[in-house]
């Protein structure tokens, strides 16, 4: 029986050393011992017993953690360390903590079968560790609930074995910093709760596997850094709570999926400097109360979707440096209280809606440098207390700044409020509400552009007549308190105090564009275009010929620039005359051709123009003249059907005939007796 004990005690430790856990350590490189030296760090409140071969021939058993053991090399150099447990449980777990000789950990050649208790910053620190191990699916991690910190700064790991980690809850900063890692496997993770800086700064992860993240409420940081993620997984968040700053600084994100955030409370970061995203995802963050800086930087976004935000307090930060939203959605802000810097630097906003902003306190900065936001909302800032470089470098409308003021003037009693409208310029109808209310009644320091620039509000043209007195007085808003007119024609002048132009225009007619200003004492002048058009003597415009027939009612309108007061007209054929409206009309009784003398006066003078009228004689007379000229042809010879008159009596009364006023019919004579 005693042999058989021993054989079996034999096999037993045969079996340990034949599968210790391995490590290749350098002694010279940086580290808290000596350059030949090597320090196990182990954890002073766990129980021990193994054995370890320091690779020079020397294996002492280790049975106490009272301190961490340290070993002095014959020389300086490279070594293989082999640990064996001698009982169950022997070797329970190494911590590095970032401190200590971790940088002279090279190399885990092999896991072994010592069976780990904790990973908790087992090899945090440990920036020249590989892993070539191979034995990774038999490793004894199956039992560890806390991987806290394990790999945290494990710079060079380019890789990950898939150890057991089923029992895992804690996770917190397990793979910080491990920038060397391209890639990553799929880990048992169902029992995870935290997850909080799991990848942080996994700059070199460029894919993610769908890991099992149904029991984690903790996000926070989970991926921040990991700036070569290009997609990412539609992970189960259900459980989800805290997801601040937990995708912070993946730049190469250019899509998000629509994972389930129900639960998530704090998105404080969430998507910070997620400088390559498009688009965003109408995800479920109804539970949410801060919303700081939670897209700050998304650069890329173009259009934000309706989220649901009627919880959210915090507003701070929240899209600084969307530079390229043009638009922004009509969010529920009605709980926020900060608004701090929420909106800097959106410099593609053209316009802002009506969102409530009635609880909030803090809006410094709050629109700061959104230079293309010209339009804006009245919104209620009755509750603001800090309103500092909210509109740094903003230039509002006049209209949009002076309804805010008012409004401020309205809702806000407050006291020695510090608010910058930034280069907005204000109208004459917020004067009272910044001046004497905001400014002189309750303390307020208010920085701004000052009154808006005066506003042409007279007629932008009129008319003058060559040799006639002419007014036109400039109008303006904004208090104008002196007027300019550059390009006045000869005979006009300007009086610069109140804006009257005068005169007397002389020299030629014509349209003169003329320069004119309104200035007051804040602001830069208002200018506008006035077009002055100069009237001279009448010309006609009217037809130079026209024509008519006897007996029938003619009419011909004489029409002419520059508004002539008569007409005339000279030389009209009888039966026609001219009115004071310079209508000639009539019936005319004779045809012929007449040149008639146009003319048409103003108090200038008077023009004149050629009129050429011809009078056609009327289609009946025409056709009785013919008939009268051929009953007089055939009448010659003496015989009937003539007018029987012969000779020279005959031509006459033929010529009467032909010109349509003479009527012939055969007389009956009686002829004497032979």
């Amino acid at each position: 029986m005693m042999k058989i004990v021993v054989l079996m005690l034999f096999l037993l430790a045969s079996t340990s050393a034949s599968d210790p856990f391995t490590l290749v350590i350098k002694t010279d490189n940086p580290g808290t011992s000596g350059a030949s030296q090597f320090t196990l760090p182990l954890d002073l409140g766990s129980s021990y017993d193994f054995t370890v071969d320091w690779g020079d021939g020397t294996t002492p058993q280790i049975v106490t953690s009272a301190t961490s053991p340290t070993h002095t090399y014959a020389s300086a150099g490279t070594y293989t360390v082999q640990i064996a447990k001698n009982v169950s449980g022997g070797f329970p777990r190494i911590v590095f903590n970032g401190g200590g000789d971790c940088k002279k950990l090279l190399t885990i050649t092999q896991w072994g079968n010592v069976t780990w208790s904790s990973m908790d910053e087992a090899f945090n620190g440990c920036s020249n560790l590989i892993i070539s191990a191979t034995d990774a699916s038999s490793a004894q991690t199956g039992a560890v609930t806390s991987f806290r910190l394990a790999w945290a700064e494990c710079t060079s790991l380019t890789s990950f074995p898939a150890l057991d980690t089923s029992a895992g809850t804690e996770f917190f900063g397990a793979w910080e910093d491990c920038h060397s890692l391209t890639s990553f496997p799929a880990l048992d993770t169902s029992a995870a709760t935290d997850l909080a800086q799991t990848w942080y700064g996994c700059s070199g992860l460029t894919a993610f596997p769908l890991l099992d993240t149904a029991q984690v409420s903790d996000f926070n940081l989970a991926w921040q850094g990991c700036s070569g993620l290009t997609a990412f997984p539609l992970l189960d968040c259900h459980a989800g709570t805290d997801f601040s700053d937990a995708w912070q600084n993946c730049s190469s994100l250019t899509g998000f999926p629509v994972i389930n955030t129900a639960a998530g409370v704090d998105f404080t970061g969430s998507w910070t400097n997620c400088s390559s995203l498009t688009s965003f995802p109408l995800l479920n963050t109804a539970s949410g109360t801060s919303f700081s800086r939670a897209w700050a930087n998304c650069h890329t976004l173009t259009d934000f979707p309706l989220l649901d935000t009627a919880a959210g307090t915090d507003f701070s930060i929240a899209w600084s440096g969307c530079t390229g939203l043009t638009h922004f959605p009509l969010l529920n802000t009605a709980a926020g209280t900060t608004f701090h810097s929420a909106w800097q630097n959106c410099t593609s906003l053209t316009s802002f809606p009506d969102i409530d902003c009635a609880a909030g306190l803090d809006f410094s900065d709050a629109w700061g440098t959104c230079t293309s936001l010209t339009a804006f909302a009245t919104l209620n800032l009755g509750s603001m207390q800090n309103g500092a470089q909210c509109f740094t470098g903003v230039t509002l409308s006049p209209a949009s700044y002076s309804a805010l003021l008012n409004d401020l003037a309205a809702h806000n009693s407050g006291t020695h409020i510090v608010f910058d409208g930034g280069l907005s310029t204000y109208n004459s109808d917020a004067i009272s509400a910044r001046n004497t209310q905001l400014i002189d009644t309750r303390s307020w320091t208010i920085t701004d552009g000052g009154i808006a620039s005066p506003v042409i509000t007279s007629p932008a043209s009129a008319s003058a007549l060559v040799g006639t007195a002419f007014t036109y007085q400039i109008t303006a808003t904004n208090m104008p308190i002196g007027y300019t007119a550059t390009g006045l024609l000869p005979g006009l002048g300007i009086d610069n105090a109140s804006g009257l132009i005068s005169g007397t225009p002389t020299g030629s007619a014509g349209s003169f564009a003329v320069a004119i200003s309104a200035t007051n004492a804040d602001a830069i002048p208002g200018t506008a275009t006035l077009t002055i058009t100069v009237q001279g003597v009448p010309v006609i415009s009217s037809a130079s010929t026209a024509t008519g027939t006897v007996g029938q009612t003619f009419s011909y309108q004489i029409t002419a620039t520059n508004a002539p007061t008569s007409f005339a007209a000279a030389g009209l054929p009888g039966g026609l005359a001219v009115s004071a409206s310079g209508l000639i009309s009539g019936t005319p009784v004779a045809a012929g051709m007449s040149a008639i003398t146009l003319s048409a006066t103003n108090v200038t003078g008077t023009g004149h123009a050629p009129l050429t009228l011809t009078i056609a004689a009327s289609a009946g007379a025409t056709t009785a003249g013919t008939a009268s000229a051929t009953a007089g042809a055939s009448s010659g010879g003496g015989g009937g059907g003539g007018c029987g008159l012969g000779g020279g009596m005959g031509l006459v009364l033929s010529l009467l005939l032909l010109s349509g006023r003479q009527h012939c019919s055969r007389p009956s004579r009686t002829l004497p007796e032979q």
